[in-house]
């Protein structure tokens, strides 16, 4: 019998434990998590309130910016709304084994109000490359860097200094002759789309919304059986059947990983699994890139050792047949990874962990919201996962001279570029 995974609630939330939840009911073994009873406090010090003196730096190594983590924490810890992909446990591998030559990060910093010649607060992180294709041709333009593994695309910007930072990185941007920024990805509702929509409105700067969808998001319901309630019939006596069938085949049960030894060997496990399905065979799994098997290791890695990642088990007499990632960000997450076995296709393992982890993250009150990280219309996670986030794909002028005309001409160049491909 496995041990209940305990402890890596309580490793997240520093919570103590007095209820548990069945993972896959039904099952011959079942594992339970448990369910916290109350959330730490944040760190409530203000005493580094920055001043309006907002700077910009241009870092172009991991290795410059691993010497700003204490501070970069805290600008996670305080930033307006949760950006995963630029937190430092996820941004500094990627800068190590997908950066460009043209990749920097501008790092926006500011004076302590209380303390002002000492050490300066971090009031926003934005790593850019320069735009290429069709904007480009309209003029020089600068995008927020954004690669294979990364899903949501705004800059990381500190509640108490947000406006007038992001506007510090676009005057930088505009001072260094980019002409425009494009943010692709990024949430069309929330706290930065609010930010977006006030410095539209007060600085005149030219915009274009390139593209809006929607995509899969899991919130909460009053309890797991009101969320399942909302799956149609069909799709509760399906999986229950799947679960049924799957549990003839011998002992069934979930497993986290209590530990970094176990850590280590779930995530070779994954790799392994990933690379046997179909991604392997289309040559983009993890594992068939040397740089992206180094990043995902150390992503996951650092993100168990803080607490930050749930790895999930989906297991038939000890063999993983499903595995699930989730990586944690302020009250919320991502859904990074998922794979199966595809020689259990039929049982659709994939989807029963799907259920589990709601059961999981429904068991824990401090995950309010759940990016799925999926395409839009994704024909399994929008079957499962009943609530959407909006997000599109902006571009905003930095109000360089040109930078107007420039992005008025772009709906103009996009038709006419859909017309030639006709």
């Amino acid at each position: 019998m496995i041990k209940p995974p305990i402890e890596i609630a309580a490793s997240i939330f520093g919570a103590p434990m007095i209820e548990t939840v069945p993972l896959l009911k039904n099952s011959k073994t079942q594992e339970k998590v448990a369910k916290p009873t109350s959330k730490a406090n944040p760190n409530q010090d203000e005493a580094d309130l920055p001043h309006d003196d907002i700077q910009i730096s241009e870092y172009r190594s991991a290795e410059e910016l691993a010497a700003l983590r204490e501070e970069w924490d805290r600008l996670v810890e305080l930033s307006i709304e949760p950006n995963l992909f630029l937190e430092p446990q996820f941004l500094l591998p990627a800068l190590t084994c997908f950066a460009s030559n043209d990749t920097r990060v501008l790092v926006a910093t500011a004076a302590r109000r209380v303390w002002p010649a000492g050490p300066r607060v971090i009031c926003g992180i934005m790593p850019i490359s320069c735009v290429t294709g069709l904007e480009g041709k309209l003029g020089r333009g600068a995008k927020l860097w954004l690669h294979d593994q990364s899903f949501l695309g705004h800059p990381l910007l500190r509640r108490d200094a947000a406006l007038p930072t992001f506007r510090a990185m676009l005057k930088h941007l505009g001072d260094a002759g980019f002409r425009s920024l494009n943010l692709q990805t990024v949430p069309g509702d929330g706290p930065f789309q609010h930010l977006l929509a006030e410095h539209l409105q007060t600085s005149e700067s030219a915009f274009f919304v390139r593209d809006i969808h929607h995509r899969a998001v899991y919130r909460p319901a009053a309890s797991t059986e009101d969320y399942f309630a909302r799956w149609p019939r069909s799709k509760r006596q399906s999986l229950n059947r799947l679960t049924r069938r799957l549990d003839e085949m011998g002992t069934v049960q979930t497993r986290i990983p209590q530990n970094t030894a176990e850590a280590t060997i779930w995530i070779e496990q994954f790799l392994e699994m990933e690379a046997h399905g179909w991604k392997g065979e289309m040559g983009t799994a993890l594992a068939c890139n040397k740089n992206s098997r180094t990043f995902v290791q150390q992503v996951l890695t650092e993100s168990f050792a803080k607490g930050k990642a749930m790895l999930l088990s989906l297991e038939l007499d000890g063999r993983p047949v499903a595995m699930k990632c989730n990586l944690l960000s302020g009250d919320g997450g991502f859904a990074f990874k998922i794979a199966f076995d595809p020689c259990l296709h039929r049982y659709s393992p994939g989807c029963l962990l799907e259920k589990i982890n709601i059961e999981c993250l429904s068991s824990l009150p401090q995950v309010r919201w759940m990016d799925s990280c999926a395409q839009p219309n994704h024909p399994m996670i929008d079957s499962l996962w009943t609530d959407r986030r909006i997000l599109q794909t902006i571009t905003i002028g930095t109000q360089k001279r040109g930078s107007s005309l420039s992005i008025a001409l772009l709906p103009l160049a996009r038709w006419l570029q859909r017309l030639r491909k006709k």
